[in-house]
C-alpha cells in the first residue's frame, strides 16, 4: 500500500506540475498574440474567466 501512495502522489504533483506549465505557455501566447493585435481585449477577458 505506501508504494502505491507514493506513486500517486508523484503523479499528481507531476500533473500539478504541467498544469502550470501549460498555464504559463497560455499566457504568454495570449501576451504574444495582443501585442501584435491579433487578440483584441474582449478575446483576452472571454480567455481569463474560461479559466476561473
Amino acid at each position: 500500500a505506501g508504494w502505491v501512495d507514493v506513486n500517486y502522489s508523484a503523479i499528481v504533483s507531476a500533473a500539478t506540475n504541467m498544469v502550470t506549465i501549460i498555464n504559463h505557455i497560455n499566457a504568454y501566447v495570449i501576451d504574444k498574440l495582443s501585442s501584435l493585435g491579433y487578440l483584441d481585449d474582449n478575446d483576452i477577458n472571454i480567455t481569463m474567466q474560461e479559466k476561473l
